[in-house]
């Protein structure tokens, strides 16, 4: 898994993977749960994961911080569709 963010951008694979994925009717996402975490003074939620590919939903069961953690992984799995073309 890349660390950061900056390593997709820097490339452009993740936005290259994206846009073909859009085209695609592919579509990753996060979704809020009602679960809790502290970010400095005010309280953020815990995201799973959803892919929509082609009108079929399937929601992740593992919880990412919002920020560069589910951004990452959300790239990860553009990425990963990208190379199964």
């Amino acid at each position: 898994m890349i660390k950061t963010t900056k390593g997709y951008v820097d490339n452009s694979l993740g936005f290259k993977a994206m846009r073909w994925c859009n085209h695609n009717d592919i579509t990753v996402y996060a979704v809020p749960i009602p679960s809790y975490y502290t970010n400095g003074n005010r309280g953020s939620n815990y995201c799973h994961i959803e892919i929509n590919k082609q009108g079929i939903k399937k929601l992740g069961t593992e919880k990412y911080k919002q920020g560069t953690e589910v951004t990452d992984k959300i790239l990860e799995l553009y990425i990963h569709f990208y190379n199964r073309r």
